[in-house]
């Protein structure tokens, strides 16, 4: 089942002026393999979308960016960091809603 009520991120570039990155955890249904981040990053008057699989490695979930563009290092990084924060809010997440679900036994 896909979630139709999705949450936004929204961040400020730290290293490139005038640049903003907004992302969306799609896909979250049960399966891992469907999962997705799409980062939209806005600098000046581009904009350009990068889209990341979620994949596991060493039983923990990652973002892996499916390199359609090349980006400037500084950049790629940056946005590479961001996406994995979205990551890691959602696993965290899961596990708080999972802590309540068993603490009410």
């Amino acid at each position: 089942m896909t979630q139709s009520n999705r949450l936004n991120f929204i961040r400020p570039s730290k290293n490139l002026e005038q640049t903003r990155f907004e992302g969306t955890y799609l896909n979250r249904d049960l399966k891992l393999d469907h999962h997705q981040i799409k980062i939209t990053a806005h600098q000046a008057q581009q904009q350009f979308d990068l889209i990341y699989q979620i994949v596991l490695m060493h039983l923990s979930p990652i973002a892996q960016y499916q390199a359609n563009q090349i980006l400037h290092p500084l950049r790629q990084q940056e946005v590479d960091n961001f996406a994995q924060s979205i990551v890691a809010f959602y696993q965290d997440k899961d596990s708080y809603s999972l802590s309540l679900l068993h603490g009410s036994n």
